[in-house]
């Protein structure tokens, strides 16, 4: 397990908060894990979802009862591939971002630790879709209420 960074008081969370972003080859265990999120690229393009409430944001959610981490994935990983992409009460419309383009969106701005190992694992891996699955290596993040 490497631990890349740490944050405190990340807006979109519960204050006060910490979280931090680790390299591990191992999930925590399954009751400590209530969201699953995709840092998913195609090259060095982003996938994003643009939340009514908060604007541009990396897709994922909170998982539902008797859902795993990996089942998660998996669909946003279908997600990414935008088949059949449809607006929600929650979304109104997902798609990729080059790297410049990036820089301007307040989630990178605010998340610049984790888009920034994120994109240097997708250029090593090609692309990064699935590598929250078992075995990858990398992990988007964990956080706990303070």
């Amino acid at each position: 397990m490497q631990i890349v960074g740490t944050g405190y008081n990340i807006p979109w969370l519960p204050l006060p908060n910490e979280i931090a972003l680790i390299l591990d080859d191992q999930l925590p265990p399954l009751p400590a894990i209530t969201s699953a999120l995709a840092l998913a690229f195609d090259g060095e393009r982003i996938l994003m979802t643009n939340l009514r409430q908060r604007g541009w944001d990396i897709p994922g959610g909170h998982l539902d009862p008797g859902e795993t981490p990996e089942i998660q994935i998996l669909y946003l990983a279908r997600v990414a591939e935008l088949v059949a992409f449809a607006s929600t009460e929650e979304t109104s419309q997902r798609r990729f971002f080059g790297p410049v383009e990036a820089q301007e969106l307040q989630w990178v701005q605010e998340n610049r630790l984790m888009y920034d190992q994120a994109l240097a694992q997708a250029g090593k891996a090609g692309r990064l879709g699935a590598h929250d699955l078992p075995g990858s290596g990398w992990r988007s993040l964990g956080s706990r209420e303070c």
